[in-house]
């Protein structure tokens, strides 16, 4: 009871505020730095909400985690108030709502436009499992497709035996584990130390976030574009706070949620391109399976200054690493409602994944 009472007071003061004074305050949690993709778009989009309810609604991000939240709490924090607003990564929160563990299913989508595609299709249940939380989705944005950071060269599948792997879900967790790797479960915010520390001696994130933390700097010095998936952050609002608001707060929320949903999606490519560039610069080998040459190196060298996108995976280390992945993905297919599980398997007989 005075849990409840406690989370109604929070709902109240907040709606409270912003009908005493015409305006409100939310304080919106970041997980991740202010320098990444993610985050650079939750402060611009704080801005746009901002301008666009002429300042009646002003939203403070806090970055870089410092709140203490780290993923799998959140929703949870946001259903009950404890914050108004969070970036989540649905991966996280799978445990707490299994819909929101599709995007992270391995090599399910290899592109963006097969990414974007799948996110249209399942939006609806994704609106659904957040309601079912007591909160709205506002936008949802992709990180580029994940790579893996070694300190030796990974030349077939048999070399990431024993690799101890940090992994961000579940499920990855599960397919490392079947590639006989040690796999780590492991907030953003835990990498640093745990690369320090020599918990780990491979990473899994993007170029980008690699180059975040300057990972060639503690000896990782491949990194594989296995484009296992392309995981997606929400940014959510309390519903009882969300549904305070007047329609007008509301409808420019949401044009500048559409706005900076549209403009991540492009961005997020080319923060890809620019973080494999990036790599390479600062003498990072780009690895592809089936061992290094000069001569790979100068084409992957060509391809990534043009942008291009790297699914080119040597053919038999793609072979088993797609094997693989599909029993996870079968096994995840099997913990479904009926009906997303028939989605989801329709949507791979058209991909033929």
């Amino acid at each position: 009871m005075k849990r409840i009472l406690g989370v109604f007071m929070t709902v109240f003061l907040a709606i409270g505020i912003s009908r005493a004074s015409s305006g409100v305050k939310l304080t919106c949690n970041a997980i991740y730095p202010e320098t990444s993709l993610i985050t650079k778009g939750v402060i611009e989009f704080a801005n746009k909400v901002k301008e666009y309810t002429k300042g009646s609604v002003v939203i403070e991000v806090k970055a870089g985690g410092v709140l203490g939240y780290k993923g799998p709490e959140l929703l949870g924090i946001v259903k009950d108030g404890i914050i108004p607003m969070s970036d989540i990564l649905m991966g996280v929160v799978q445990d707490s709502e299994k819909v929101f563990g599709i995007p992270s299913l391995p090599r399910l989508v290899l592109t963006y436009e097969d990414a974007l595609n799948l996110y249209n299709s399942l939006k609806p249940f994704y609106e659904k499992a957040a309601e079912k939380w007591n909160q709205k989705i506002l936008y949802v944005a992709p990180w580029p497709p994940t790579g893996l950071f070694t300190k030796e060269e990974v030349k077939n599948i048999a070399d990431f035996k024993n690799l101890k792997v940090r992994v961000y879900n579940r499920e990855l967790e599960k397919l490392f584990g079947l590639l006989s790797a040690q796999p780590i479960l492991l907030s953003w915010k835990d990498v640093p130390d745990a690369v320090k520390e020599g918990k780990v001696n491979a990473v899994l994130t993007t170029a980008t976030m690699g180059g975040e933390i300057k990972l060639w700097e503690q000896q990782f010095k491949y990194f594989i574009p296995l484009h296992l998936d392309f995981p997606l952050n929400m940014v959510t609002i309390n519903l009882a706070i969300w549904n305070g608001l007047s329609q007008d707060q509301r409808a420019a929320i949401e044009k500048a949620a559409k706005e900076i949903q549209a403009k991540l999606w492009e961005a997020s490519k080319m923060d890809n391109a620019e973080g494999i560039k990036g790599l390479i610069t600062r003498g990072v080998i780009i690895n592809m399976g089936g061992g290094v040459t000069s001569e790979s190196r100068h084409g992957i060298k060509l391809m990534a200054e043009s942008g291009v996108l790297l699914t080119g995976l040597d053919k038999n280390f793609q072979m088993s690493l797609d094997i693989t992945a599909k029993r996870v993905v079968e096994d995840f297919l099997s913990t479904l409602e009926k009906d997303i599980a028939d989605l989801l398997r329709s949507y791979m007989a058209s991909t033929k994944r």
